[in-house]
């Protein structure tokens, strides 16, 4: 019995930190829009998915729904849920090649046994691959509460008979959980299961039992179960206590209650009694479950706001900026950069933790932002597409270069030289302009390779003393106007 639990239970470890559960990194959620949506977001560092799912009950069940990838550059994930003004409980599921399902359930709020609709699929199997229908699995589940695990075995119909051959053959039903890094090859490893089975001369009846064997003394029983048959679903349904299981050294060893998982599986055994042997009958895949409460609270919903806008113009480009606030931690909707009188530029989240603020910016605008003097820029920003906050105007300055002063003039007399100069209008791109200042510089040469500052002037001239060490001079005026 041991030994074929044991082989089947190939699984990965995982890690819980805030919103990240396993390789779902940043799991956060806009506001509800009008439609009653809210969209789920997530990173998932794995290319080529064999199955990537987010689940929900719509009130007709547990629904499994595509993710659709919403950014190939941070493979990002995005999914749509329909929410009313009530918690909204949902799961998630991935597969890549070569590994189990790993799943996280939809929780259950109830207090009996979940029915079918309001458990999780943890995997399917092949059908016909036993002839005797009640020993070939079709699928398992899994939820849990507060307080229990509870599973499901599925088979191919004959209900789960628990004595067979007129009490020479006892069929037995589990789900065996064990812990994330079991290793299938080493002998000594204990698993736990749920286990629907009824051998009255051994004393065994349903219950949740400790496997650290294959003999019948190493089946230790640890604590009752509740087992519901579903003849019209050909379901099994138990559930056991999650304390039952913490009760059992063993079990708190590996299982940690702030970062819960662990492995499952079916396993569906047959004990004869002449001669005496217990061999497994079918197995499903299995999957990695993580028990973490994941539900979305649509209200009630504040309006964000955003922070900090600045213009940058530096060595890595061009960009408008700012930080993104959110009282219940959404992701905005609308993020962008509104130009008056222009276009507006999306901005982009710096990094993915909206518990705190989120420094946002645009894409490099060098070579998109056409020029602008004392241009008006401001924020906007929304989680729903409802409610919209917009940032005061402020002013910004982006000048790709200016023409050169004309109509250059150079008086000198008693050893003073004075320079004047027409006023530049306009930029090289030929827009209007009125330049910050104008730098003056000097040169003893015309190519102007090594040249001094003279100063700097706020108007059209500028005069200082000759240099009579330097009896050749070339001048020259350059207009500036700051970026800002």
């Amino acid at each position: 019995m041991k030994s074929i639990a044991i082989a089947a239970v190939l699984i990965l470890a995982g890690s819980l930190c805030a919103l990240t559960i396993g390789d779902w990194q940043n799991i956060r959620f806009s506001g509800k829009n009008a439609a009653g949506q809210v969209f789920l977001r997530t990173e998932i560092a794995q290319e080529e998915l064999l199955a990537n799912n987010y689940l929900y009950n719509p009130g007709s069940g547990v629904t499994e729904y595509n993710f659709n990838l919403q950014d190939p550059a941070t493979l990002t994930y995005q999914g749509t849920l329909q929410v009313g003004s009530s918690r909204r409980y949902l799961g998630l599921k991935k597969q890549s090649a070569g590994s189990v399902n790993q799943l996280v359930p939809v929780f259950y709020e109830g207090t009996g046994l979940p029915a079918l609709t309001q458990l999780t699929t943890a995997s399917t199997d092949a059908l016909n691959d036993n002839s005797t229908n009640y020993y070939d699995i079709a699928a398992d589940y899994v939820t849990f509460t507060d307080t229990k695990f509870c599973t499901a075995i599925q088979n191919r119909g004959g209900g789960f008979p628990t004595s067979a051959s007129f009490g020479t053959v006892y069929p037995s039903y589990m789900s065996v959980i064990a812990a994330p890094d079991t290793d299938p090859n080493d002998p000594n490893v204990t698993v736990w299961a749920l286990a629907y089975m009824s051998v009255p001369l051994g004393g065994i009846s349903p219950g949740l039992f400790k496997i650290t064997g294959t003999g019948t003394d190493d089946l230790v029983r640890i604590g009752n179960i509740e087992t519901n048959i579903v003849s019209g679903s050909n379901l099994l349904i138990m559930s056991c206590n999650i304390a039952d299981l913490l009760a059992d050294p063993d079990f708190a060893a590996w299982y940690n209650t702030a970062d819960p998982v662990f492995g499952m599986m079916t396993l569906i055994n047959k004990t004869t009694v002449i001669p005496f042997a217990t061999t497994n009958q079918d197995q499903s895949p299995g999957a990695l479950v993580r028990p973490r409460k994941l539900y979305v609270d649509p209200t009630p919903n504040t309006v964000p706001w955003m922070d900090g806008s600045s213009f940058l113009v530096n060595d890595a480009g061009v960009f408008f900026t700012g930080v993104y606030h959110d009282a219940e931690g959404n992701f905005p909707l609308t993020a962008e950069i509104e130009i008056q009188g222009g276009p507006s530029y999306p901005l982009l989240p710096q990094s993915l933790d909206y518990t705190a603020g989120v420094l946002h910016s645009t894409e490099d605008l060098s070579g998109i932002l056409a020029e602008y003097d004392g241009g008006q820029a401001r924020t906007s920003v929304s989680d729903d597409d409802i409610n919209f906050q917009r940032g005061e105007w402020f002013s910004f300055t982006y000048i790709l270069g200016l023409l050169g002063p004309e109509q250059l003039s150079v008086q000198i007399s008693d050893g003073n030289v004075l320079l004047a100069w027409a006023p530049v209008t306009q930029t090289l791109l030929g827009n209007p302009v009125a330049p910050d200042l104008y730098r003056v510089e000097a040169s003893a040469t015309p190519d102007f390779a090594d040249y001094q500052i003279l100063g700097i002037s706020s108007g059209t001239s500028f005069s200082f003393a000759s240099d009579p060490e330097s009896p050749q001079q070339f001048y020259r005026v350059v207009a500036v106007k700051y970026t800002s």
